[in-house]
């Protein structure tokens, strides 16, 4: 990994400032998390936190379009479809914010804080891990159904704000 100060600071992300990792995967279906990840920014809760959002090569150009605007006026906001430094970043993230694909056992491994706003359609895996992590204290997590803005900027602020322990896992 390269050094976590590095990183936030190619970022632009100042000392004491939390960055936000989020991450939707593939993206074909991570638009939705993306909005909101843009609707949380903009509250009061998270005012002056940074983001790096991978939206997922999956996503339509459209999507990516509409989403780059959404980020408009947000500093410190980075939005790319795809990195191959994904591990680099979430290394350095105070929160990692995922939907609960296999990037969960990188971020488990790495002991970040996660929260996990599974898919629960087509298939249940995400949901089952995002519960099972949940009950096990290792994550929070957010129903799509609940998902929005202001609920996102609240758990997430909520989250920075815990002390954070850190699972060793083999």
């Amino acid at each position: 990994y390269e050094p976590a100060e590095l990183v936030r600071a190619q970022l632009g992300v100042r000392p004491g400032q939390p960055l936000l990792v989020v991450t939707a995967g593939g993206g074909a279906d991570g638009g939705e998390l993306t909005r909101a990840t843009l609707a949380a920014l903009r509250e009061p809760a998270l005012a002056g936190a940074a983001a790096f959002i991978v939206t997922g090569p999956l996503l339509a150009d459209d999507e990516q379009a509409r989403l780059a605007e959404l980020a408009i006026g947000l500093p410190n906001v980075t939005l790319t479809p795809f990195t191959t430094r994904l591990q680099n970043y979430l290394n350095a993230a105070d929160l990692v914010i995922t939907m609960g694909g296999l990037t969960v056992f990188e971020v488990l491994k790495l002991g970040a804080r996660m929260l996990i706003v599974p898919r629960v359609r087509r298939w249940a895996e995400q949901l089952l891990r995002a519960e099972r992590l949940t009950e096990l204290g290792l994550a929070s997590m957010l129903l799509p159904s609940e998902l929005s803005g202001a609920e996102l900027a609240r758990m997430a602020s909520a989250m920075l704000k815990e002390p954070h322990s850190h699972a060793d896992l083999d």
